[in-house]
């Protein structure tokens, strides 16, 4: 599931205009975070990816973003690992991103 909605109206006390704040500051900060954690990547920089991939997770983890989170989960273990095979696991970040970010731009509008 790309978000659970329910899931996250759930951590805010059904506040719909929480949920929207949480939302557009994640689409606001989250391109940084994410281009720091595709440089770790990109340098095989398994202390940078772990700490990269921690700190987005957090983002995913408080946004119920259950895809993404899935895939950064598994960059801060590859992190850990020092696995040097992350060219699937680059492009599964960049496609969880892209729907995550669409997805919430889609619910942006909406509540426009």
């Amino acid at each position: 599931m790309i978000f659970n909605e329910s899931d996250l109206l759930e951590k805010v006390g059904g506040l719909e205009d929480l949920m929207v704040e949480m939302i557009e500051v994640f689409l606001a900060d989250s391109r940084h975070a994410h281009d720091n954690v595709s440089r770790a990547i990109a340098g095989k920089d398994f202390v940078n990816l772990r700490e990269s991939a921690h700190a987005v997770k957090g983002a995913a983890l408080s946004l119920s973003a259950e895809d993404y989170l899935s895939v950064v989960c598994d960059l801060e273990k590859a992190g850990y690992d020092e696995n040097p095979n992350l060219e699937d696991l680059a492009l599964n970040f960049d496609i969880a991103y892209e729907k995550l970010t669409n997805k919430f731009e889609e619910i942006l509008e909406s509540k426009k």
